[in-house]
């Protein structure tokens, strides 16, 4: 009896892995949620921040990888002020990873993201940067 609480208990203290994938090329969230589901609980994928936010708002989310312009502004790095405000509003939130094909100074990257990556690297690269 003992063994069996003490598994049971293990079980229920394992913290699920929830992915959100946010990009503004539809196809690129997709394809990056197809790739990265093998590694977590459930994936979920956004093409912009409002969508993203009810996503939050609606799961768990332990993991996000997001793009860094999203579209709305080129000029503006819109990927590090969402997840500014989503690690403020979300505590379950354990990694953010921003992914661009811009090049970004180490000192512009925000306190909030835990890695920027460039797009071109690859699936064991966003694997990698998400620590799953």
């Amino acid at each position: 009896m003992f063994a069996q609480d003490i598994s049971e208990s293990r079980c229920h203290a394992r913290q699920k892995n929830v992915l959100l994938v946010v990009d503004d090329n539809e196809y690129v969230a997709e394809t990056t949620v197809r790739h990265l589901a093998s590694k977590f609980d459930s994936v979920f994928a956004a093409t912009d921040p409002h969508r993203a936010t009810q996503i939050l708002e609606e799961h768990q989310v332990s993991h996000i990888l997001c793009g860094f312009c999203l579209g709305l502004d080129a000029s503006r790095s819109i990927g590090f002020v969402f997840s500014s405000f989503w690690r403020n509003e979300f505590p379950d939130i354990r990694r953010i990873v921003i992914f661009t094909g811009e090049a970004v100074p180490p000192q512009a990257i925000p306190g909030d993201v835990d890695a920027v990556i460039p797009k071109t690297s690859g699936i064991e690269g966003m694997f990698e940067a998400l620590q799953v």
